[in-house]
C-alpha cells in the first residue's frame, strides 16, 4: 500500500523578499501545488527565498519545479535562493550537477533576509 505524502507551504512576505517555507514531501503529487505558489509569489515583484529545511523527501518532479522557478526568476531578474537544504536534498542537487546553478545558503540570515528586509 502506498502512503500519500503531504506537503504544507507557508508564505511570509518581507519588504524585498518572499519567504516560502516548504514542509513535508515534494513529489509528483505535491509539486504542482508548489509550482502554483511560486507563480503567485512572482506576482509580488519580490525576490524568492525557498526554505527547504523541513522537507523530508523530494523526487525529480520537485527538482524540476525548483529548476522552473529558477528559470522564471532569471527571466524577470529576481533572486531565487534555496536555504536549509539537508544532506539528502543537497546530495540530490549535487548528483544532478544542479548545486552550481542554484544560489544555496544554509540559513535565511545568510540569504540576506534578516539584514536586507523588514517585516511588512
Amino acid at each position: 500500500m502506498i502512503h500519500h505524502r503531504e506537503m504544507r507551504i507557508n508564505i511570509r512576505p518581507f519588504k524585498h523578499s518572499v519567504l516560502i517555507e516548504v514542509i513535508g514531501s515534494i513529489d509528483m503529487d505535491t509539486s504542482p501545488s508548489l509550482r502554483n505558489r511560486l507563480l503567485k509569489a512572482y506576482q509580488s515583484d519580490k525576490n524568492l527565498i525557498i526554505d527547504l529545511s523541513e522537507v523530508t523527501y523530494m523526487d525529480s518532479s520537485g527538482v524540476a519545479t525548483l529548476v522552473e522557478g529558477l528559470s522564471w526568476s532569471k527571466k524577470i531578474h529576481r533572486d531565487f535562493v534555496l536555504v536549509g537544504l539537508g544532506v539528502n536534498l543537497y546530495n540530490t542537487l549535487t548528483l544532478s550537477k544542479l548545486n552550481h546553478i542554484f544560489n544555496i545558503r544554509s540559513s535565511t540570515a545568510l540569504a540576506g533576509l534578516e539584514t536586507m528586509d523588514n517585516t511588512i
